[in-house]
């Protein structure tokens, strides 16, 4: 059962006392603090905020209306009880009209008690009140906030899918220009691309159905991860491994990412052999990507102008136009490596 904490403002020690054994005899489970001036009031109420005040009417160079006036510049909803030797009937409508509680005849004490009660009953009901509305409040903008993110959502997925529908679409007229025309190599890279554009739709709803994650930023981590498994099919038996910083960037870098690191591992995958490593890694204000592969590496032969097909134009684009970044083709002591540099933020 709730204790509730009670201000009695009183200048009479005989009379505090009966009011306290009067609360006392009753089922309130209450404290009473005594203050029985002008000062002791002030702090008390200023101090920590009563459930509930009593006070007398007259008071040693202060009164009732004076203490209910001072109470409502602080708190307003506090109940005020009065308590008064001989009130006068238009002096007790007074005190009803400005906003007290009710007032008392001090020998009539017996009605303390149940008009206390009754007071805290609607002081507790107010708080469950304000309590409840304050829930309901918070949910709305739960709700809101929800829908907000969803509308958000929505227009995000129609905006990435209207580009990489447009991308693909740019896969299937490069691959009209292939020498073999509808080769298994072509339609293996466009199906490549197409599972790796799922599995970023895929990070972008785990990211929307995560309560305070952005929509408009996107774990490169994340989308790495997932996009691995969709490579399952064309990987074995080789292995592929991910070493990746947990580094957030526009949907639109994560997006141009998963396309350049689907295509070098599919390139790794037709002209490599062995094991293939992946590495994103933050180097001040720009990342770093190494695609690795174990083999013979490039050719001494090697120019990239001179060897460009669709997949290291894809790369080349993606990687210079859209992600701002530079490229480097390098052989290691084990096989190839192809580096893309960019800025972590465009």
């Amino acid at each position: 059962m709730m204790t509730y904490q009670l201000l009695h403002l009183e200048d009479n020690p005989n009379d505090a006392e009966l009011v306290r054994a009067c609360l006392d005899a009753s089922a309130i489970q209450c404290n009473v603090v005594l203050a029985m001036n002008q000062r002791d009031y002030l702090q008390a109420i200023n101090e920590k905020p009563p459930d509930l005040v009593i006070s007398d009417f007259r008071l040693r160079g202060f009164d009732g209306i004076q203490a209910f006036q001072l109470l409502q510049e602080r708190n307003p909803n506090v109940p005020f009880i009065l308590l008064s030797g001989a009130l006068g009937e238009s002096r007790a409508v007074e005190c009803l009209r400005i906003g007290m509680t009710d007032f008392i005849l001090k020998h009539h004490l017996e009605r303390l008690a149940p008009l206390v009660e009754r007071a805290l009953r609607e002081v507790q009901e107010r708080r469950e009140r304000i309590t409840a509305q304050a829930a309901l409040v918070e949910r709305h903008q739960e709700i809101e906030d929800l829908n907000k993110r969803l509308q958000g959502a929505i227009w995000e997925s129609q905006h990435r899918i209207k580009n990489n529908l447009q991308i693909l679409n740019g896969l299937v007229d490069a691959m009209r220009a292939d020498k073999v025309p509808g080769s298994p190599q072509s339609l293996e890279r466009l199906a490549s691309h197409i599972r790796g554009l799922a599995t970023l739709h895929d990070v972008f709803t785990y990211q929307t159905n995560t309560p305070g994650a952005s929509l408009d930023r996107l774990s490169a981590r994340l989308a790495l991860e997932r996009l691995i498994p969709a490579m399952a099919s064309i990987l074995a038996p080789r292995t592929l491994t991910l070493d990746a910083e947990d580094v957030e960037l526009t949907v639109k870098q994560v997006t141009s990412l998963s396309l350049v690191v689907n295509e070098l591992v599919s390139n790794a995958i037709k002209h490599g052999e062995g094991a293939i490593a992946i590495s994103l890694k933050q180097d001040n204000v720009s990342l770093v990507l190494d695609v690795c592969n174990d083999g013979l590496g490039f050719p001494p032969s090697f120019d990239l102008q001179k060897s460009a097909n669709t997949g290291l134009e894809l790369i080349e684009s993606i990687g210079t136009f859209d992600l701002g970044g530079t490229l480097s083709y390098e052989n290691t002591a084990t096989g190839a490596r192809v580096r893309l540099r960019f800025p972590c933020a465009l």
